[in-house]
């Protein structure tokens, strides 16, 4: 309410990038609310004696969860698995998840975070019985929503080193003669003169000479 002499001039607008403005009355009216029209909204009361007057008032919209995002990345055995999802909903929801149809729970190498909008549901020592499909479930008083992902292995390459003699570089004179046990000869070029101690990089001849003041 707004009281003035002469009569003030109310007007409301809604306090967004866009800057809605709606019609001027004591009361604001909004029929079929949704939830993009949440937020502040201001009043302002103004005459022609002085500068307006503007309150501010926050209108909350309540809606049932939204799952917004479901995801993870395939892990290996003996991995830790990270899910991770979101939901959008007022008030704030509640998650669960699921693997099948059996609700999980902390322990056992089973982790559940819950971050507002968010839950993270981490496992670690994955196994073979881990993978599978998981569902995330959001809820609050006016509705749920749910969605679901599988969670799939993922085999990890193996590399294995090839085995090799020991390789040594000496110095002979001007000439670098890079060699190994098993006696094959290698020479360092000049511009590898900083790797010399890795022969197996050596590109010259047995003999050739290289300058003695890159060494």
């Amino acid at each position: 309410m707004a009281s003035g002499k002469p009569d003030p001039t109310i007007s409301w607008r809604h306090i967004t990038p866009l800057a809605k403005k709606y019609e001027s009355g004591e009361y604001l009216m909004i029929n079929g609310i949704n939830r993009d029209q949440a937020g502040d909204y201001e009043c302002s009361a103004q005459n022609d004696i002085s500068y307006p007057d503007t309150k501010t008032v926050k209108v909350t919209v309540n809606f049932a969860p939204e799952i917004r995002e479901i995801k993870s990345a395939g892990v290996g055995r003996g991995r830790t698995a990270l899910l991770r999802c979101e939901a959008a909903a007022v008030p704030t929801p509640v998650f669960e998840w699921y693997k099948g149809d059996k609700k999980l729970t902390k322990g056992q190498g089973i982790d559940i975070k819950n971050h507002s909008s968010r839950s993270v549901l981490s496992m670690t020592n994955m196994t073979e019985d881990g993978y599978g499909n998981y569902t995330c479930v959001a809820a609050n008083e006016l509705g749920k929503a749910n969605a679901s992902l599988p969670l799939i292995p993922i085999i990890e390459p193996t590399t294995t080193s090839p085995v090799s003699s020991p390789e040594q570089c000496y110095v002979i004179g001007v000439t670098v003669i890079c060699g190994s046990e098993t006696g094959a000869f290698q020479m360092l070029t000049a511009s590898l003169w900083l790797c010399h101690s890795f022969c197996a990089k050596c590109n010259l001849h047995e003999g050739q000479n290289i300058d003695t003041r890159l060494l």
